[in-house]
């Protein structure tokens, strides 16, 4: 089958796709994405749905070629999104987000995380929500026929705890499971140890418990 060429911006002479900004400023994929969420480059996605290819701003690039840009190396995500954004975003999560912490075993005992999570066939917001406030976002396959194509974006750990502190104010369903979720991350960032170390039953049993009120709170009609 003949791939269709991705559709070029119409003011392409203003902007640049991912892949040439990386050789011009001499950095990685990821680099890039940082300084876009750090609002250092604006971004826009162009092309068809299924293949949309990312394009940051030409002139931005350039200068930033010229001079870099001076500010603080970090480690931790950069999340900058303004008030109005987090307030749509709390709302959007309240109706169509999950809460829920998911345990697995392993060869060196059960491992726990705390996701967020939302689904929609809206890409281009979800690629947004992705830009502004971090986390990582994927196609998923049609659960059925008729139903649209859809994106699925997701946060874990400590970045959806960062999340879940900046929307929480905003929460207007799902504040309960968020306070969970964050009194479980903020718990789990302060035990000693690493994931390789022993988790005692008595906490063991406390990550269960947290686990099942999310998962009840998740399920509405579910006495409580």
């Amino acid at each position: 089958m003949k791939r269709e060429p991705l559709q070029e911006p119409e003011d392409a002479g203003e902007w640049l796709p991912i892949a040439a900004a990386q050789k011009l400023l001499k950095m990685t994929r990821h680099g890039i994405k940082r300084r876009m969420k750090m609002g250092l480059l604006e971004s826009k996605h162009f092309g068809p749905p299924e293949k949309l290819a990312l394009y940051v701003s030409r002139k931005q690039v350039e200068d930033q070629v010229a001079k870099p840009p001076e500010y603080p190396r970090r480690t931790d995500w950069v999340i900058d999104a303004e008030r109005d954004f987090l307030i749509w975003f709390a709302g959007f999560f309240d109706g169509e987000g999950c809460l829920m912490i998911h345990d697995y075993e392993a060869q060196w005992g059960t491992q726990w995380s705390m996701q967020m999570s939302l689904p929609n066939s809206a890409t281009e917001v979800l690629l947004e929500v992705e830009c502004c406030l971090g986390g990582k976002s994927h196609n998923r396959p049609r659960q059925k026929a008729h139903y649209r194509d859809q994106r699925i974006w997701h946060a874990t750990a400590d970045g959806a705890l960062r999340i879940l502190q900046l929307i929480r104010p905003y929460l207007r369903v799902k504040h309960e499971q968020a306070d969970l979720a964050i009194e479980f991350q903020l718990r789990m960032r302060t035990r000693a140890g690493n994931r390789y170390s022993r988790v005692e039953p008595a906490e063991q049993e406390w990550r269960k418990e947290q686990k099942e009120k999310i998962s009840r709170l998740n399920r509405p009609n579910v006495p409580r």
